[in-house]
């Protein structure tokens, strides 16, 4: 019942948030979907649910192609920054969010962002999904001589806020904050808990040549 009430929810939500009616909705034949509370709101507001047969992905061609392309780029940010498979909720959420505010040819060069908030996406506050990010401690019990920002790892961007979804691997907690410093080039280090990985130091060697008299 959460679920279904959820949807409907979220469906009055974005209809009154963005001036815009639904007049027609496609999915599956889930549960939620079918529910008489959301035949009913359907009904209520004019919109036409339309259902696919089972077992037949291709009659919604549109949308299994984009799961598809959500899953493949969550499974790749995972896995560049050694990321375990359970934050890829995490992982999909950025997915969509980085899909949103990229040009498609479907909207003539145009970001989904862009045709549905009818302005152009911000972009100068994205980071690297999984990097290393250093958050600001405050409030009163922080020692003056004590660190001032704490080691976590960048998940992602909070709805409705300027925050950023960082997550503590010590003290296993997801928090939400905007004073973040972020090593983009890093990576934590999952196998040794409170540590996080440096890459390869990388430097020149010039060879050079010793003759008898000892001069180079």
């Amino acid at each position: 019942m959460a679920r279904k009430q959820e949807l409907i929810i979220t469906t009055t939500t974005t209809a009154i948030t963005t001036f815009l009616r639904l007049k027609a909705f496609r999915s599956d034949r889930g549960g939620k979907f079918n529910s008489l509370e959301f035949e009913a709101y359907c009904s209520e507001h004019g919109i036409k649910h339309f259902t696919t047969t089972a077992y037949s992905p291709q009659q919604n061609g549109v949308v299994e192609h984009q799961n598809c392309t959500v899953v493949e780029m969550a499974r790749c940010l995972l896995k560049s920054k050694g990321i375990p498979a359970e934050f890829w909720g995490e992982a999909v959420k950025m997915v969509v969010y980085i899909l949103n505010r990229e040009p498609t040819r479907s909207l003539l060069g145009r970001t989904p962002y862009e045709a549905w908030h009818n302005r152009k996406p911000k972009v100068s506050h994205m980071r690297t999904f999984g990097c290393v990010a250093h958050v600001k401690r405050v409030g009163p019990g922080v020692d003056k001589l004590a660190d001032r920002s704490t080691p976590m790892v960048f998940l992602g961007y909070e709805a409705g806020t300027k925050g950023y979804r960082v997550y503590h691997p010590v003290a296993k907690k997801l928090q939400v904050s905007r004073d973040v410093v972020f090593e983009e080039h890093r990576s934590w280090n999952w196998e040794e808990p409170g540590r996080s990985s440096k890459p390869p130091v990388t430097f020149d060697v010039e060879f050079f040549t010793v003759t008898e008299s000892g001069t180079m």
